[in-house]
């Protein structure tokens, strides 16, 4: 048996990306496969080959930096202690057919491993760093691999899907009071407002200014929100490209003491619509599959459940107390 090689990503290998990419949907429909990015990305991408046969490749990427704001207060933090991280993401794929799965995994593996270990040295030592992996959940051989190497389930959540080609208007809502607004979040103030309430709805994941850039970067990016009489934002959904026919719906919250007034229902209609307006043929969102009431707002707007992504995780650098140093 030829052993099997690891090469760091060259654009050469795009069409051999393309044919693993076919191999492992052909078995897995909705397979979370991730593409190698732009070129200051290849650094982080990892090839297997046996021969000249590409049978496996894998990836990591920095997803979530805790910030900092202007008072000094970090996200997720309490009493000193830090109840959020830093979270670097992995991304392993490999041949179906391919009979020694565990031996290419274990090489990209313990190659990806040491490259998040170099890519965890950059980020704000304020925070633990976890390293965390997505899959489909038909993926089982795969999540089964992450879990011997002591990935735990973090959480799971419903991918959903909606035809845009009879999206209703946004109907009128009379809340005199607030504000609503389109913006795409183009300053630094508007970002800390948008982070400074986000985290306070997902206090144990928060975005992080480091993946609301990265969303701010896609393609139609923009936001639609609400503001109350002192500006403060109390409810928002983003909507950018998910791919060339899809749409994205990123981020949907409303603060506790303005729920039930139908804010979230207007705010994703006229996401909707916008996404229709540019083209989309379909929008996509993320829900966790706890989230009940999430769960009925998208059904009563359309959207079905067209699978389950299932996450898990694990400590990478451990911090116990809060760091100002």
């Amino acid at each position: 048996m030829r052993p099997i090689v690891l090469k760091p990503y060259k654009d050469s290998c795009h069409e051999l990306v393309v044919q693993l990419y076919l191999a492992v949907t052909a078995k897995y429909k909705h397979a979370i496969f991730w593409w190698p990015g732009p070129e200051e990305n290849h650094d982080n991408v990892y090839c297997a080959f046996d021969g000249e046969i590409l049978v496996g490749k894998g990836q990591v990427e920095i997803i979530t930096i805790q910030s900092q704001d202007e008072t000094g207060e970090y996200e997720g933090t309490k009493d000193g202690t830090v109840d959020s991280y830093h979270q670097i993401y992995m991304n392993i794929k490999i041949r179906p057919e391919v009979s020694n799965q565990e031996e290419v995994f274990q090489l990209l593996y313990g190659a990806l491993y040491e490259r998040a270990l170099v890519l965890a040295q950059d980020l704000p030592k304020t925070h633990s760093v976890q390293l965390c992996v997505g899959n489909h959940q038909a993926e089982e051989e795969n999540s089964a691999l992450f879990e011997k190497r002591d990935f735990t389930p973090m959480y799971r959540q419903y991918e959903m899907e909606k035809e845009l080609n009879s999206v209703q208007e946004a109907p009128d809502l009379h809340i005199p009071e607030l504000q609503f607004i389109q913006t795409a979040l183009e300053s630094s103030d508007e970002e800390l407002r948008y982070l400074r309430t986000e985290s306070t709805i997902w206090p144990e994941y928060p975005l992080g200014l480091h993946r609301l850039r990265q969303l701010k970067g896609r393609t139609d990016f923009t936001s639609f929100a609400a503001l109350d009489p002192d500006g403060q934002l109390i409810a928002s959904v983003m909507v950018c490209q998910e791919n060339e026919k899809s749409g994205s719906i990123e981020e949907v919250f409303v603060v506790p003491a303005w729920r039930k007034k139908g804010i979230a229902t207007y705010l994703i209609r006229y996401g909707l619509q916008y996404l229709q307006e540019k083209g989309y043929t379909a929008a996509r969102l993320n829900v966790q599959t706890k989230n009940e009431k999430a769960l009925e707002l998208y059904q009563s707007l359309g959207f079905t459940i067209s699978g389950e992504e299932h996450r898990y995780g694990k400590d990478l650098i451990k911090i116990e107390s809060l760091s100002h140093g």
